[in-house]
């Protein structure tokens, strides 16, 4: 139940998320001017950085590759929010994912099960967000979920194959599992 710092820098520190190894923590930090990516060490050590943007750029939401080699995050490096991929060692500029599903796209989050090779994330459509999944083999998206109200905040279980997310409704927000092979969503 102790509680430490792994990161008090000057500016944002926001984002973290272990490696699936344990042994690295990638975190937004925004010390030099827009929030951008870094990994650390388990304890925060010698963070460096992952992206460099533009000034105007803003990168967020990291989550590893069940490999811990690579990193998907949200940027608006191109006018809006959308998702790329970068190696999680630096030195390269991130990729673009084709979601081809939205003009706003954030929140992605890495399935845990390697063969599943997935990422679900959360989508603007028609007014509201709903849950989205991009196969990273067919380079394609859908929508796993629809209807009233708002979906966010996608979060993989162990098994690869369910999701927990948050629905924004009227004033109020539940919390929903969502079975990516059936599309059924349960309170």
């Amino acid at each position: 139940g102790r509680r430490s710092t792994v990161a008090g820098y000057k500016g944002t520190n926001t984002g973290a998320v272990f490696s699936p190894s344990g042994n690295n923590i990638a975190m937004v930090l925004s010390s030099s001017g827009s929030p951008e990516v870094y990994v650390a060490g388990a304890e925060g050590q010698d963070p460096r950085p992952i992206t460099k943007g533009t000034s105007r750029s803003v990168e967020s939401d990291p989550d590893w590759s069940p490999d811990g080699q690579q990193l998907v995050l949200t940027s608006d490096q191109l006018g809006g929010p959308q998702l790329f991929v970068v190696s999680a060692r630096g030195g390269s500029s991130p990729s673009r994912l084709p979601t081809n599903i939205s003009s706003y796209c954030t929140e992605p989050a890495w399935n845990p099960v390697a063969s599943k090779n997935n990422i679900a994330f959360t989508a603007s459509t028609r007014g509201g967000q709903q849950i989205a999944i991009y196969d990273l083999k067919s380079r394609s998206s859908n929508f796993l979920t629809s209807g009233p109200g708002s979906f966010s905040q996608p979060r993989w279980l162990s098994d690869g194959r369910h999701l927990i997310a948050t629905q924004s409704r009227t004033g109020s927000s539940t919390l929903w599992v969502i079975d990516t092979e059936t599309g059924k969503t349960t309170k």
